[in-house]
């Protein structure tokens, strides 16, 4: 996965409503990381996922769960 790809799932956290980990809202953490992490924005819940695991949840509807 390119640089470029990476970022835009980043800043696309930053927009997309509906990312969600465990059912609450969620933001990807960590934009040079190998496995960034993906946390609740208001809760305790996080994850370490790599960049292609979360392209493809992103891509079918943005649902993290750990």
């Amino acid at each position: 996965m390119t640089r470029d790809e990476k970022d835009d799932l980043f800043y696309m956290s930053n927009r997309f409503v509906n990312m969600t980990l465990n059912g609450e809202p969620a933001r990807i953490y960590g934009r040079k990381l190998d496995f960034p992490i993906v946390s609740q924005i208001s809760g305790p819940f996080h994850g370490e996922f790599s960049w292609e695991a979360i392209k493809r949840i992103v891509d079918k509807g943005g649902d993290f769960e750990v």
